[in-house]
């Protein structure tokens, strides 16, 4: 089985946007699909760098979502390099 890795180039743009989220006041409500898209790679992402790697099922149980809805996420997160797939 593959386990997937977060690049470091990726997750160090996630630090910095962490931290200039973190600066701000007040609660980020989600009022659009598309935004729900956005913050669900974001915690596949965050999920990945925190187990140092884990595959679709691992990530679904986390998150209690569909294996395929995981898959999806990686494929695409893999298309634009902010993960990679490693056999294992």
């Amino acid at each position: 089985m593959a386990d997937w890795r977060c690049r470091t180039s990726a997750h160090n743009r996630i630090r910095i946007n962490r931290k200039l989220h973190n600066g701000m006041s007040g609660t980020v409500t989600h009022t659009m699909t598309s935004l729900t898209t956005v913050t669900r790679a974001f915690e596949i992402l965050d999920l990945l760098w925190k187990l140092d790697g884990a595959g679709p099922t691992e990530i679904a149980a986390e998150l209690d979502v569909p294996n395929s809805t995981v898959y999806d996420y990686l494929e695409s997160l893999t298309d634009t390099k902010f993960v990679s797939k490693e056999k294992g």
